[in-house]
């Protein structure tokens, strides 16, 4: 198991033949089960011929990516000041929730749909016992009857692009809740640029001030370097999920870079 912006994801080391390969998938290191990345790799990453590894951020920042903790750390002071926050992000980032959750003020209501409060539930009861970051038992499902304790209350209500959370934002973006509310987007902010746009979420936020915070699921040029070190493989690095994996020919001068076109093979 590692760390990644989809909860549950894994690498795999694959033996055939007297042959190992290591396909990482997505990962990261500064998510909250990030810090064991490496140990497990020294562990359990031995004598691999080759990794099968991501390369999603090589073309996106060089900059390391700001800690999961560090992000949670900057909800809790923006969301100190302003009694109505609403943060879209994916459902299945479980991280970046908890992130969220553990820094929603004290008395505060935590408010997403039925759809996301049962993943959560199912991730609580499979997961709170090893670490309370995961232990979402205080949130609440959104009801009508819930108004007035919201209202009252404050709240962080979980949202996504759909016209079931637009009422929601329509009341408190206008008149005197207006000054009083945050909205948060938590998401790659390719998804709001041009030549990667998705123009229905684009749309869905457009009406809406909304502020920026988020980072990577993906592992930093730097641990991706690091990774090829610590596991060493015999025959090679081969890239997928990249723009450019020519960039691991830059990040690793030394090292075996196999770039394959789609539908190419590589026999070892």
């Amino acid at each position: 198991m590692v760390d990644h912006s989809a909860f549950d994801a894994y690498m795999f080391i694959i033996e055939a033949g007297g042959r190992f390969v290591l396909h990482t998938g997505d990962f990261r290191t500064h998510g909250p089960r990030g810090r064991k990345t490496f140990d497990m790799l020294k562990h359990y990453a031995k004598n691999i011929d080759v990794v099968i590894c991501e390369g999603t951020a090589l073309s996106r920042t060089s900059a390391c990516p700001m800690s999961e903790r560090e992000l949670g750390r900057k909800a809790k002071e923006w969301m100190n000041g302003k009694p109505y926050v609403f943060v879209l992000c994916a459902s299945t980032n479980i991280d970046r929730i908890g992130a969220f959750y553990h820094a929603n003020p004290r008395g505060r209501l935590f408010v997403c749909d039925a759809y996301q409060k049962e993943m959560l539930e199912l991730v609580r009861g499979e997961h709170a016992e090893k670490s309370n970051y995961y232990d979402f038992r205080y949130v609440f499902s959104y009801a009508q009857n819930l108004d007035t304790r919201i209202e009252e209350k404050g709240f962080c209500m979980l949202i996504r692009q759909g016209r079931e959370f637009r009422p929601h934002l329509e009341k408190y973006f206008s008149g005197t809740y207006r000054e009083k509310s945050l909205l948060i987007y938590s998401m790659w902010q390719g998804y709001l640029k041009s030549s990667t746009k998705n123009q229905a979420l684009y749309d869905f936020l457009s009406p809406y001030p909304h502020s920026v915070l988020h980072t990577s699921g993906h592992a930093s040029p730097e641990n991706l370097e690091r990774l090829y070190r610590t596991v060493d493989p015999k025959l090679g690095l081969i890239p997928i999920h990249g723009e450019s994996p020519e960039d691991f020919t830059t990040l690793i001068p030394d090292g075996n870079i196999i770039i394959l076109n789609d539908g190419e093979s590589f026999e070892l």
